[in-house]
Protein backbone atom coordinates (compact mmCIF):
# COMPACT_ATOMS: atom_id res chain seq x y z
CA UNK A 1 0.00 0.00 0.00
CA UNK A 2 2.73 2.08 0.97
CA UNK A 3 4.40 1.73 -2.66
CA UNK A 4 0.47 2.92 -4.83
CA UNK A 5 0.69 6.21 -2.23
CA UNK A 6 4.26 7.00 -2.67
CA UNK A 7 3.61 6.04 -6.82
CA UNK A 8 0.60 8.79 -6.36
CA UNK A 9 2.35 11.39 -4.71
CA UNK A 10 5.27 11.37 -7.32
CA UNK A 11 2.51 11.17 -10.25
CA UNK A 12 0.96 14.12 -8.62
CA UNK A 13 4.42 16.23 -8.92
CA UNK A 14 5.96 14.79 -12.50
CA UNK A 15 2.33 14.84 -14.45
CA UNK A 16 1.74 18.75 -14.12
CA UNK A 17 5.93 19.57 -14.54
CA UNK A 18 5.68 17.63 -17.85
CA UNK A 19 2.74 19.85 -18.96
CA UNK A 20 4.59 22.97 -18.11
CA UNK A 21 7.72 22.17 -19.69
CA UNK A 22 5.85 20.89 -22.97
CA UNK A 23 4.11 24.48 -22.88
CA UNK A 24 7.53 26.47 -22.42
CA UNK A 25 8.77 24.42 -25.09
CA UNK A 26 5.74 25.21 -27.45
CA UNK A 27 5.44 28.59 -26.27
CA UNK A 28 8.94 29.34 -26.59
CA UNK A 29 9.23 28.08 -30.09
CA UNK A 30 6.75 30.22 -31.27
CA UNK A 31 8.24 33.02 -29.34
CA UNK A 32 11.28 32.75 -31.14
CA UNK A 33 9.82 31.93 -34.64
CA UNK A 34 7.39 35.34 -34.20
CA UNK A 35 10.86 37.13 -33.59
CA UNK A 36 12.84 36.02 -36.15
CA UNK A 37 9.62 36.91 -38.50
CA UNK A 38 9.75 40.33 -37.11
CA UNK A 39 13.81 40.96 -37.21
CA UNK A 40 13.14 39.45 -41.29
CA UNK A 41 10.46 42.15 -42.09
CA UNK A 42 12.33 45.26 -40.40
CA UNK A 43 15.76 44.32 -42.56
CA UNK A 44 13.22 43.81 -45.57
CA UNK A 45 11.84 47.41 -44.96
CA UNK A 46 15.10 48.44 -44.68
CA UNK A 47 16.27 47.00 -48.09
CA UNK A 48 12.35 48.15 -49.59
CA UNK A 49 13.68 51.67 -48.51
CA UNK A 50 17.40 51.22 -50.38
CA UNK A 51 15.31 50.19 -53.43
CA UNK A 52 13.39 53.10 -53.09
CA UNK A 53 16.66 55.60 -52.54
CA UNK A 54 18.52 53.69 -55.49
CA UNK A 55 15.39 54.54 -58.01
CA UNK A 56 15.05 57.76 -56.60
CA UNK A 57 18.92 59.20 -57.03
CA UNK A 58 18.81 57.33 -60.83
CA UNK A 59 15.60 59.62 -61.65
CA UNK A 60 17.73 62.58 -60.46
CA UNK A 61 21.31 61.54 -61.93
CA UNK A 62 19.52 61.08 -65.19
CA UNK A 63 17.52 64.37 -65.52
CA UNK A 64 20.08 66.98 -63.46
CA UNK A 65 21.19 69.27 -65.94
CA UNK A 66 24.21 70.04 -63.95
CA UNK A 67 27.10 67.72 -64.70
CA UNK A 68 28.91 67.89 -61.08
CA UNK A 69 25.96 67.01 -59.42
CA UNK A 70 25.23 64.38 -61.65
CA UNK A 71 28.55 63.30 -61.18
CA UNK A 72 28.06 63.11 -57.38
CA UNK A 73 24.96 61.12 -57.32
CA UNK A 74 26.30 58.39 -59.97
CA UNK A 75 29.29 57.79 -57.51
CA UNK A 76 26.52 56.85 -54.91
CA UNK A 77 24.51 55.04 -57.16
CA UNK A 78 27.34 51.80 -57.60
CA UNK A 79 28.00 51.28 -53.91
CA UNK A 80 24.16 51.42 -53.55
CA UNK A 81 23.57 48.88 -55.88
CA UNK A 82 26.18 46.62 -54.12
CA UNK A 83 24.78 47.17 -50.68
CA UNK A 84 20.86 46.68 -52.04
CA UNK A 85 22.27 42.76 -53.44
CA UNK A 86 23.62 41.52 -50.14
CA UNK A 87 20.67 42.63 -48.18
CA UNK A 88 18.93 40.94 -50.49
CA UNK A 89 21.74 37.84 -50.90
CA UNK A 90 21.11 38.29 -46.72
CA UNK A 91 16.97 37.75 -46.84
CA UNK A 92 17.45 34.74 -49.20
CA UNK A 93 13.96 35.31 -49.67
CA UNK A 94 12.81 33.07 -52.91
CA UNK A 95 10.59 34.00 -56.13
CA UNK A 96 7.05 31.68 -57.28
CA UNK A 97 9.91 30.36 -58.92
CA UNK A 98 12.10 29.13 -55.74
CA UNK A 99 14.75 31.43 -57.74
CA UNK A 100 16.16 33.95 -55.03
CA UNK A 101 14.75 37.19 -55.50
CA UNK A 102 17.60 39.54 -56.83
CA UNK A 103 18.22 43.14 -57.89
CA UNK A 104 19.75 42.54 -61.26
CA UNK A 105 17.27 43.59 -63.17
CA UNK A 106 17.18 47.04 -61.48
CA UNK A 107 20.36 47.32 -61.91
CA UNK A 108 20.06 46.47 -65.42
CA UNK A 109 17.55 49.28 -65.93
CA UNK A 110 19.58 51.56 -64.57
CA UNK A 111 23.06 50.82 -65.97
CA UNK A 112 22.01 48.85 -69.28
CA UNK A 113 21.32 51.84 -71.73
CA UNK A 114 23.38 54.46 -73.26
CA UNK A 115 22.81 56.99 -70.51
CA UNK A 116 24.52 55.88 -67.61
CA UNK A 117 27.98 57.26 -67.26
CA UNK A 118 28.63 58.38 -70.44
CA UNK A 119 30.88 60.90 -72.18
CA UNK A 120 28.94 63.16 -72.78
CA UNK A 121 26.73 62.55 -70.43
CA UNK A 122 22.95 62.56 -71.58
CA UNK A 123 20.11 64.74 -69.60
CA UNK A 124 16.46 62.73 -69.87
CA UNK A 125 13.40 63.80 -70.05
CA UNK A 126 10.96 63.03 -67.23
CA UNK A 127 9.54 60.80 -70.08
CA UNK A 128 12.25 58.93 -70.99
CA UNK A 129 10.85 55.15 -71.60
CA UNK A 130 14.85 54.71 -69.79
CA UNK A 131 12.73 56.30 -66.32
CA UNK A 132 9.91 54.16 -67.25
CA UNK A 133 11.23 51.27 -67.11
CA UNK A 134 13.60 52.08 -63.94
CA UNK A 135 10.11 52.72 -62.37
CA UNK A 136 8.43 50.00 -63.33
CA UNK A 137 11.54 47.23 -62.40
CA UNK A 138 12.21 48.69 -59.01
CA UNK A 139 7.85 48.37 -57.75
CA UNK A 140 8.32 45.08 -59.50
CA UNK A 141 10.94 44.39 -57.57
CA UNK A 142 9.55 45.58 -54.32
CA UNK A 143 6.35 43.30 -55.31
CA UNK A 144 8.36 40.36 -55.65
CA UNK A 145 10.29 40.96 -51.92
CA UNK A 146 6.26 41.17 -50.50
CA UNK A 147 5.20 38.34 -52.36
CA UNK A 148 8.25 36.64 -51.38
CA UNK A 149 8.16 37.69 -47.73
CA UNK A 150 4.30 36.90 -47.74
CA UNK A 151 5.24 32.84 -49.58
CA UNK A 152 7.46 32.13 -46.79
CA UNK A 153 6.39 33.82 -43.59
CA UNK A 154 3.03 34.37 -43.71
CA UNK A 155 1.80 30.59 -44.33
Amino acid sequence: MESAHWGWQLSRVCVPALFIIMGWVVVSRDHNKRETRKEIRSYLDRTIVSVEKVCDMAFSYFTTECELEASSIGAKIDPLLMRLEKSLQHLNLKNEQDAPVTAAELRQAITGHNAYKTSPRRVLMCSDSALMQINITAHGLINDLEAAYRKQYQK
